[in-house]
């Protein structure tokens, strides 16, 4: 699995730090945008909306590759009260009208394996939908998490 590695700014002064042995959940989001969505086409935005930068820590992209957004380590902006334990990880696209690609499924497998693998303590991996009133991951992204066993109990 290859991570692809852009080069984003941050606004330092809006980005909040943690230590790695905190985090403790992977939250899965659907960007509920176009599937060609890029992670600069993201963080763009959210620099727009006055965050620090990309909310999301990892986006799997229509084609299966994974871009790296936030750093590990740095706070999240991607899921209300849950930020400062989780990692954010997004599919392109609008999972709750199309169901994400062969490619993007296979990624989020890899991707959520190599995560728990990296980070011992993270015991619960769930979609947004699960900490929020959203329609987040959307239902064809939610129903493959839970029919593979991506999400924990």
């Amino acid at each position: 699995m290859k991570i692809l590695l852009p080069i984003l700014a941050f606004r330092q002064d809006k980005m909040a730090w943690r230590p790695v042995s905190d985090i403790t959940k992977i939250i899965i989001h659907h960007t509920a945008g176009s599937r060609w969505e890029d992670i600069e086409q993201i963080h763009q935005g959210h620099l727009m909306q006055g965050w620090a930068g990309v909310g999301y820590h990892y986006l799997i992209k229509y084609d299966g590759s994974i871009e790296k957004g936030r750093p590990n380590a740095a706070v999240g902006a991607h899921c209300q009260g849950e930020n400062s334990c989780s990692l954010g990880v997004a599919v392109a696209g609008n999972c709750e009208e199309n169901p994400p690609s062969e490619a993007q499924k296979e990624s989020l497998i890899d991707l959520i394996q190599v995560l728990r693998d990296s980070y011992p303590a993270i015991c619960e991996v769930k979609g947004h939908r699960a900490y929020t009133a959203t329609a987040c991951p959307g239902r064809y992204l939610a129903e493959f998490c839970e029919k593979t066993g991506i999400f924990t109990k």
